[in-house]
């Protein structure tokens, strides 16, 4: 059974075709002319239509293009991976129980669930260097911040003068400081 392309009415064809030459957007042709954006693509490729039509270059290159990032960073990247591999594990079992598989089958079963707990050990120690940095976080959050500023001020201004002495000899009193003529 071979799937049927769409086929697109001729006047469809040249007014996108027609349309993305005069740089309208992609989307505002897709609304106007009932296209899909891929089917869009097809027809300014030349692979859809009455007659074959030459291509028509791209305006911007897709490849190389960044892929969005998913929502939720690293935590929820890490959540979907245990879903992933709960879900595979679970389907293997389901094979193992029917028992019909194949010696191939059962041996691609074995890969993959060395695999899956390859990852769930990478998963499991990822999670615990998060918890323990978190933990650092947290206990040494407000360790540093003074209480007072004005005594935080003072002690640095002591602790930078006692540095100074000790390389270069007891500083002279204000008043005692030699005068330029």
């Amino acid at each position: 059974m071979t799937a049927q392309r769409k086929a697109v009415a001729p006047d469809i064809v040249v007014r996108a075709r027609n349309d993305y030459l005069a740089k309208k957007p992609v989307r505002q042709i897709s609304a106007e002319t009932g296209l899909s954006t891929g089917l869009l693509y097809a027809v300014l490729a030349g692979e859809r239509g009455p007659n074959p039509l030459p291509a028509i270059p791209r305006r911007r290159a897709v490849v190389g293009t960044k892929a969005r990032e998913l929502p939720g960073g690293r935590a929820a990247l890490v959540a979907r991976l245990w879903s992933t591999a709960d879900r595979q594990v679970r389907e293997i079992e389901k094979r193992l129980r029917r028992g019909e598989q194949e010696p191939t089958e059962r041996e691609r079963d074995a890969r993959v669930l060395a695999a899956l707990v390859r990852t769930l050990r990478d998963l499991n120690a990822f999670d615990e260097a998060t918890k323990a940095a978190g933990a650092v976080m947290d206990s040494n959050e407000n360790d540093d911040m003074p209480t007072d500023i004005d005594e935080f001020r003072n002690e640095l201004a002591r602790r930078i003068h006692a540095f100074v002495d000790g390389r270069i000899g007891p500083r002279l009193p204000a008043d005692a400081e030699p005068q330029d003529e």
